[in-house]
């Protein structure tokens, strides 16, 4: 069931990147604002279990509990958020540099991503795990 959950989400992520890319296309003085409101999005879902641990080191401030306990609290959300960053930034970077070439003009990594997109939206290989694989 979770294995389901998050190939249902994988492919809203993929159709919803590939809408904004589109629109991207469209509006390339928006490029940034477009792809960037999707990065947000996506980022925040992926910081939302985060919460709790942020709600109980609340809790324990305000009512005076240990230090050492707040503290671990705080040292266990800021491990997390450096893993959950290093697994990220490169996405996000991906997607600024193909708003910033899209800004300038240049429509050719936003292609490449868009082939990309369609190829794993519909299941198939991208080119590039095709190379990978490739026998001959």
């Amino acid at each position: 069931m979770l294995k389901c959950l998050f190939f249902r989400l994988r492919r809203r992520r993929l159709n919803s990147e590939l809408a904004a890319l589109r629109l991207a296309k469209k509006l390339p003085l928006l490029a940034t604002l477009l792809i960037g409101a999707n990065c947000f999005f996506w980022f925040f879902l992926l910081a939302l279990p985060t919460i709790p641990l942020q709600i109980l080191a609340f809790q324990f401030v305000f009512t005076n509990q240990s230090v050492w306990l707040v503290l671990a609290i705080n040292i266990s959300l800021l491990v997390l958020g450096i893993g959950i960053l290093t697994i990220v930034a490169p996405w996000f970077f991906r997607w600024y540099f193909i708003a910033i070439t899209l800004m300038f003009g240049n429509k050719t990594p936003a292609d490449k991503k868009e082939i990309w997109l369609l190829y794993e939206l519909n299941g198939v290989q991208s080119p590039r795990a095709q190379k990978r694989y490739d026998v001959s």
